[in-house]
Order: structure tokens, then sequence, then C-alpha cells
């Protein structure tokens, strides 16, 4: 009677079969192979493929299948190859498969100019240059958007020039007050106005310091985590640098 040793991967299922010192083995093998898996063409996977099962074999396990309640040995390399690639494609995240199917769902709506590249969302874009550099294999003759990262964004916002002790003074409260969603424009000036003349500002313009896609309304509260997180100093710079040219000293 054959018993399963530690090594070798057993065919079947339950939660017996699945936590069994050599099936355990066997995923851990495949995940060390899966992200190469994912992005290789259909020649590259075969070869993945007889890579993990020759990383099962080296250790001296088997390939086990119970008939009539008994554990044999199989050779049958179609079935032993089919367990290797499925075990390396159920890999796929709920995230990488999310994203397959709205990327090829995207080109098609690009192919047939129901949509413009342009129009396409900060999350759409991102979303389609995640896809293409998981799978460099696949190709698009649409081009793909540069969208600056959290690095990037950070440091943009760190060359905004120190606004002095007179913005450092300006209470958060103060600048929360207002709720009301005014013209940007105007409230730019405003707040410049006010910051240039020493004054306390009444409100800010929620519409610039919160992410557009974020923004829900005129009652919108925001803490000051919030007003730290969207950087009260990119806004008021722009403010300086759109109204008054420079920055005030």
């Amino acid at each position: 009677m054959m018993v399963p040793t530690a090594s070798d991967v057993c065919f079947g299922w339950g939660a017996k079969t699945y936590n069994h010192e050599g099936n355990v083995r066997f995923r851990a093998d495949a995940d060390l192979s899966r992200d190469e898996y994912l992005r290789a063409s259909m020649a590259q996977k075969a070869n993945i493929v007889k890579q993990l099962r020759a990383s099962v074999e080296y250790r001296g396990g088997r390939w086990l299948v119970k008939e009539g309640g008994v554990w044999q040995e199989t050779h049958d390399a179609a079935k032993i190859n089919e367990k290797c690639s499925q075990l390396l494609r159920d890999g796929l995240t709920r995230e990488e498969k999310k994203d397959k199917r709205h990327f090829y769902k995207l080109e098609k709506a690009l192919k047939n100019e129901k949509i413009d590249p342009s129009e396409l969302t900060v999350d759409q874009q991102n979303m389609r240059r995640r896809f293409l550099e998981r799978h460099p294999n696949v190709h698009s003759p649409f081009p793909v958007a540069t969208v600056p990262g959290p690095q990037v964004v950070e440091q943009q916002a760190e060359e905004v020039p120190y606004l002095g002790p007179e913005f450092d003074s300006i209470p958060l409260s103060k600048m929360l007050d207002h709720k009301e969603d005014s013209v940007r424009e105007v409230e730019l000036a405003e707040a410049a106005q006010y910051w240039l003349s020493g004054s306390s500002p009444t409100h800010v313009p929620l519409n610039v310091i919160q992410d557009p896609e974020r923004y829900s309304g005129g009652d919108t509260e925001l803490t000051e985590d919030d007003a730290e997180q969207f950087q009260l100093n990119v806004w008021i710079g722009e403010a300086q640098q759109q109204y008054f040219g420079g920055t005030h000293v």
C-alpha cells in the first residue's frame, strides 16, 4: 500500500489533501513562479509549468491519485501539467482579474471610437498601465497617459515656497469655516488677498483643497488631518502664482 510522503503531491479534493505537506510545498513553489507566469507568453508558460513539475520531482516527489481508496502514482504528463498550470492560473488575485476584464473592455471601446484616450479617468489610466506592466507581451495601439504617482505629487508640493509666519498663524478652524462651493477663481483671488494683507481668511476653496473626485458638495466636513493631507500650501501657492505672479515675501 502506497503512503504519501512529505514530498508527494496528491490529486483530489478535501482539507486533508489540501493540507498534505507535499501539496503545501507544491503551492509554495508555484507562488515563487506566479508573477513570471502571469507575464509570460504561451511558450514561456509551458516552460514554467515544466520547471514547477521538475521542482517536485527533484526532491523525490511523486504525483499520486487515489483509485479504489488506494493511492497510486500517475505518470500522465498531460494530467500533471494541467495541475501545475491550473495552480499557477488560480493565483490571479481579484484585482488582477478585474483589471484584465476592464482592460479588454476599454480596449474594445477605444478601438470602436466610443471613447477617446484623453477622456479616460485617472483610475482607468492607472489600471491600463498596471495591466500592461504585468503583461509585457500584451500591446495596445493606444497611448498610456502619464499620471504622477504619490512620490511625484509630494515632491511637487515640497517645491512650493515657505509662506511665512502669517500663514502659519491662521487657525485651521477659521480656514475650515466656509462650506459653500463658490467659484474657484473668486475663492483663489480672495484667499490670496487675505493672506497678502495678513488677515485671517473666513473661508477656503474646498474644491481646490480636496481632490475633485472626492469632492462631494457644500456640506463636506474637513478635519485638521484632512487639511494637512490636501496640503493648503499648494493651494495658497497656486493662488499667489495665478493672481500675483509670484510669492509674497
